[in-house]
């Protein structure tokens, strides 16, 4: 039987918890530095919202997460104002608009099941690809079109699950995406299939500058 949680207790992450966050927060730009936060905010009050519906596991697992990652973002930032660093993202060529529309148009859920069993309503549970997964760690929330593994701790949007199943970059989680709605990509956004090594350099990819000027 599974056990319902009403309020997390014991949800203060550890050091070393904050730590593996901030591997990752240090490769990130600004900008997806401060989405992630955003996320990580909202994911702390959906837990609280629906409290009496999340296993015990998943509440007290989601909750200490989003607090890890929440600090690990606050402590980078704060490290890269301190010595006036920003992290920039590579211009891909796809305007915010039509990524927006992309993304609006697709079904995270539906490109989850292709490979994994999804059960639920609002909010669905399976087994996650990424790890061996004995129970189901995986959380697809459809309304906001988020998933995230509460055992591996990987997550994100449509792209990023793309990305991560196929081994694709940016670019071409993006195309495939395109073609699925019909969201038509600036050409020059497009994956040149002729090129062997198209792509090689992450979509994502970033360089230190200093603010006001080149590192």
């Amino acid at each position: 039987m599974t056990t319902i949680a009403q309020t997390p207790t014991d949800t203060q992450p550890t050091a070393e918890h904050v730590g593996i966050h901030r591997r990752y927060c240090r490769m990130a730009p600004d900008h997806n530095l401060h989405i992630w936060r955003d996320d990580a905010r909202w994911l702390l009050t959906l837990a609280e919202a629906e409290a009496d519906e999340w296993p015990a596991d998943v509440l007290h697992n989601s909750t200490t997460d989003s607090r890890a990652l929440i600090a690990a973002i606050d402590a980078e930032l704060s490290w890269r104002a301190g010595r006036g660093l920003s992290r920039d993202p590579i211009d891909v060529g796809i305007p915010r608009e039509t990524l927006d529309a992309i993304k609006q148009s697709a079904r995270l859920e539906l490109e989850i099941a292709v490979d994994v069993e999804l059960r639920g309503h609002r909010t669905l549970t399976g087994r996650c690809l990424f790890h061996d997964d004995t129970t189901p760690s995986l959380v697809v929330w459809t309304a906001d079109q988020h998933w995230k593994c509460f055992g591996c701790q990987l997550g994100g949007d449509i792209v990023t699950w793309l990305m991560l199943r196929h081994n694709w970059t940016f670019i071409e989680a993006v195309s495939h995406l395109s073609d699925r709605t019909g969201v038509a990509l600036p050409q020059k956004a497009k994956p040149n299939a002729a090129s062997p090594d198209r792509q090689r350099r992450p979509a994502n990819a970033f360089t230190y500058r200093r603010i006001g000027g080149a590192l």
